[in-house]
């Protein structure tokens, strides 16, 4: 279990400003339909066993959180490549599923690696490469055109090594939809293997008890709660960022009610505004290391400011360390 250790802290310090930064006006969207997509390997190629771990995620969506859950499984052969695979998956999963006021979940557990080019990543079933490897992996940046472009909100979630290389570090514009990314480790980073110490058995873990604590939660706090979970690493720094223009609000779960019929939810209005109408871009110039403290301490004193009356702002998003 390798850790990039830059990496790995300066994940470990977004998470702290996400955490106590947040959103100064607290947006919740009740969505109408959730469905989640799990991809994994087919046996005979998964040499990382993961179908257990899969199956029992897929089992707290649909139970626990009366999601639709929907799983696909990656195979190698004479048939369409897993690129072709991967790609039909996620076109169908948008054409079944996608629609206002609706959260598509994907989630894929298996190999990673790093891609041709910086913010890349490739999944494979394989931990060796085989011959003929292009045929057997999926260029992961290119499958995802299929879910760049819907209505509903989207989370991703990668239980993969080097899942943080899809690290999204440029300025966007904003958007009222979000496209969110959770990934099982930072950049240029490995990360167990199914176990009791793996991040989807602490996914899990968190997504049962912060359902008993009986309210809806942020992918942030889901975030915070991974890593407090029992057997997780303390070194492995799981991420959570955007992978689409930036939004101001954080994907919220919760089970669905079906006992309330969706139009007394509040629902994201039609003509809502489109994101926000100005950003403004600072950098802090430290001439010293940069601890979670500093971060903290910070995002506490921002989060006060903005949230004066005559300030307007609606939260401060994190960009990044550059040494």
């Amino acid at each position: 279990n390798y850790q990039d250790e830059a990496a790995s802290n300066e994940s470990k310090l977004k998470a702290t400003w996400d955490e106590h930064m947040g959103t100064v006006e607290k947006e919740t969207i009740f969505y109408r339909k959730a469905v989640v997509l799990l991809l994994s390997w087919h046996p005979d190629v998964d040499d990382l066993h993961t179908q257990g771990e899969v199956t029992e995620l897929h089992d707290v969506f649909r139970d626990t959180f009366r999601y639709e859950a929907v799983r696909k499984v990656l195979t190698q052969g004479s048939g369409p490549t897993a690129q072709s695979q991967a790609n039909k998956f996620l076109s169908d999963f948008v054409y079944d599923h996608d629609d206002t006021n609706t959260l598509l979940i994907v989630y894929y557990a298996g190999h990673g690696r790093p891609g041709e080019s910086t913010g890349g990543l490739k999944l494979a079933g394989y931990s060796s490469k085989p011959s003929e490897d292009e045929l057997h992996e999926v260029i992961w940046n290119s499958a995802e055109h299929n879910i760049r472009s819907t209505k509903s909100d989207v989370l991703v979630i990668f239980d993969c090594c080097h899942a943080g290389e899809l690290e999204k570090n440029v300025r966007s514009g904003f958007s009222r939809r979000a496209f969110e990314y959770l990934a099982a480790t930072s950049a240029k980073s490995t990360t167990r293997k199914p176990g009791k110490h793996s991040f989807t058995k602490a996914l899990i873990w968190s997504l049962q008890n912060l359902v008993e604590m009986g309210k809806s939660f942020t992918t942030q706090e889901l975030l915070t709660k991974v890593l407090n979970a029992p057997d997780f690493p303390k070194d492995q720094s799981p991420r959570l960022s955007e992978r689409g223009s930036a939004c101001v609000r954080r994907i919220v779960l919760a089970p669905l009610n079906r006992d309330i019929a969706p139009e007394t939810a509040k629902l994201r209005p039609e003509d809502e505004e489109e994101g926000a109408r100005m950003d403004l871009s600072l950098r802090f110039v430290f001439n010293r290391t940069i601890t979670k403290q500093m971060v903290k301490n910070l995002a506490m004193e921002l989060r006060r400011v903005v949230s004066g009356d005559d300030f307007k702002a609606r939260t401060v998003l994190w960009e990044g360390i550059n040494s």
